[in-house]
């Protein structure tokens, strides 16, 4: 197939990828979490027939998924032809000032966020009427995965959660809060469970004691608070989020399930929490219901979650014997794979 080389200019050289926005139906435990809310409409997606070449990498017809502002396609290296890549491809018309003050604010932010469990922004390159974020490409994401495997159990979701909260806690301590946590932004490798926070197109920093009204977040795991328009600690916002993505991947469905979108508002603002699965424990159920507490005031905290015996015992399953790790189901620790973040540390 013959290739296109697109004039573009590099426009910063650092630190990817965004996946669909939030879902629909509620789930059930046969069909986990299956979509059908409609995304928000964009007008000009840019929309590949063949392959690209645009600086360093090719970029291919293969949709990865929806991004914020743009489709995110597969990509790989020049330099590296095995070496594959996220690249999210914005057009320039269907950024309105509002629009491009929030690109922008993603772009910088993540140029700031070099932690393991959160998604590199590798390069990003403009043409005169495109931009091109470039980023390590991971190969599925958190609602898929339980889409294709369905609840897990409960070392496996101590495995994914002690990594988002690593993720969470470092944007926190950085003045960072990403207000669209949910299972389409927290990629996930199958073979490894090693996570990464994505798609910080909400993202924003914040300041002690100053409060938020902006509306942000996605239907299922969206706090109270934003709903009801009563301005919130951004922090807590991020606290709800995690709670409903643990009672999800535990569970197979959402913590307020409901047949629209409205109900499902409606719901989180009754705070009338779906059944737990007869397989959830005392202990993390404990954490879940103090994490989606109605009253900002007594929500858990990330100091007090992190303090809490079921998080103390997660966090310590990185520090255990590989053999003890795979008898429960996990990876070992040992496991090796590619990652673009090696290539690009020695290109």
């Amino acid at each position: 197939m013959q290739r296109k080389r697109k004039k573009a200019k590099k426009t910063t050289e650092q630190k990817p990828t965004s996946q669909p926005s939030a879902s629909g139906q509620a789930p059930t435990q046969s069909n986990p979490v299956k979509k059908q809310v409609k995304e928000e409409p964009k007008n000009n997606l840019v929309k590949l027939t063949s392959d690209e070449e645009v600086g360093l990498y090719r970029i291919t017809t293969t949709v990865l998924g929806m991004g914020s502002f743009g489709i995110v396609y597969k990509g790989v290296a020049l330099y590296s032809p095995y070496a594959p890549v996220a690249v999210k491809i914005i057009s320039k018309s269907d950024l309105n000032e509002h629009r491009r003050i929030r690109l922008k604010s993603e772009i910088d932010l993540l140029k700031t966020l070099d932690h393991p469990n959160i998604v590199r922004l590798l390069e990003v390159y403009e043409s005169d009427e495109r931009v091109y974020l470039v980023f390590e490409y991971k190969n599925g994401d958190l609602y898929n995965y339980i889409q294709t495997k369905g609840p897990v159990s409960e070392m496996v979701a101590m495995e994914i959660f002690r990594q988002l909260i690593s993720a969470v806690d470092f944007c926190h301590k950085k003045k960072v809060v990403h207000l669209d946590i949910k299972l389409e932004n927290i990629l996930i490798d199958d073979a490894t469970l090693e996570i990464h926070l994505a798609d910080f197109g909400f993202a924003t920093y914040f300041e002690e004691d100053v409060k938020l009204e902006k509306w942000c977040g996605s239907p299922f795991t969206v706090a109270p608070e934003i709903i009801t328009r009563t301005p919130y600690d951004p922090r807590s916002v991020d606290i709800w989020a995690l709670g409903s993505v643990l009672f999800t991947i535990l569970n197979g469905s959402y913590p307020f399930q409901a047949p629209t979108v409205n109900e499902v508002l409606q719901k989180t603002k009754s705070g009338k929490l779906n059944s737990f699965h007869s397989s959830v424990g005392y202990s993390v159920k404990d954490v879940i219901v103090k994490i989606l507490n109605l009253d900002m005031a007594k929500r858990m905290t990330m100091e007090q979650l992190q303090a809490h015996p079921w998080f103390r015992l997660a966090a310590g399953l990185a520090k255990i014997p590989d053999k003890v790790r795979v008898s429960q189901g996990l990876p070992a620790k040992t496991t090796k794979h590619c990652s673009p973040r090696n290539v690009v540390t020695d290109r």
